[in-house]
């Protein structure tokens, strides 16, 4: 769903979560499915996967395929996890590559307007649709011993 032009030209920014946290957010973002945990695990592992789009895993295989055959260093690639962790260096990493200038105010303002808090906040379609937790890890608790083994077999 690239355009036919980034393959020449243009950066690109790519945000990854762990699969495991992906996979709960999925299951809560449009409300708890039916079928439970259960049926979301059952999606998850299927390599023919109901899923818009398909499974998690061949997306993040596709986009790192794309990446080292046409943008290489054009492409940054970022996670969720690196945000959550330090989000002012992974800023200043993506000022970097983008190559603008972050002084210092801007790169305050900048992080207080994508905090979770603040993207909690917004409410409507944005606070409740794309905010939940935004902690990582939260997988634990809905992964049981054998879904984790399974996971990572599958990984």
């Amino acid at each position: 769903m690239l355009p036919e032009a980034l393959k020449a030209t243009g950066k690109m920014v790519y945000v990854l979560r762990n699969p495991k946290d992906a996979q709960v957010s999925m299951h809560y973002m449009g409300g708890t499915p039916e079928d439970g945990w259960e049926g979301s695990f059952e999606r998850l592992m299927d390599p023919q996967s109901p899923q818009v789009y398909g499974t998690l895993a061949a997306h993040m295989l596709e986009t790192e395929e794309y990446i080292q055959d046409h943008l290489r260093e054009r492409a940054l690639v970022i996670t969720y996890e690196e945000l959550s962790a330090d989000i002012a260096s992974v800023l200043r990493r993506l000022a970097k590559f983008l190559d603008v200038a972050l002084p210092p105010k801007k790169l305050e303002a900048i992080t207080e307007r994508v905090s979770f808090r603040t993207m909690s906040a917004l409410g409507g379609a944005v606070g409740n649709m794309l905010t939940r937790k935004g902690e990582p890890g939260d997988w634990k608790n809905h992964f049981t011993v054998n879904q984790n083994a399974a996971f990572e077999e599958y990984w």
